[in-house]
């Protein structure tokens, strides 16, 4: 994720009551890798191929999810036909080995 939107970046406050030093993007400031990355990827300012390339992460992190979350649910197992027992009766077997 830092390749697509670089470090996290905090604004500076240098006093009490003063506003903000170098406050960017909204998306900047958030520590939450997903949101971070979710509100970048709609961030007007961003480049359309980094825009592009975050849901792209995104879609692959939700994709992923949701195969191990379908995976951590447990089923039960349908039974299910092989086809039919052919039984050989006992004296049949004895016949044709004689």
């Amino acid at each position: 994720m830092a390749e697509i939107t670089g470090s996290s970046i905090a604004p500076r406050q240098g006093g009490l009551f003063a506003e903000a030093e170098g406050a960017g993007p909204g998306w900047a400031a958030l520590s939450d890798p997903a949101a971070r990355l979710a509100s970048f990827a709609k961030d007007p300012d961003t480049p359309s191929k980094a825009r592009h390339d975050a849901e792209g992460v995104l879609r692959l992190f939700a994709q992923r999810l949701d195969f191990l979350d379908r995976r951590a649910r447990l089923e039960p197992l349908a039974v299910e036909p092989l086809g039919m027992l052919l039984l050989v009766p006992a004296a049949s077997v004895a016949k044709a080995g004689a």
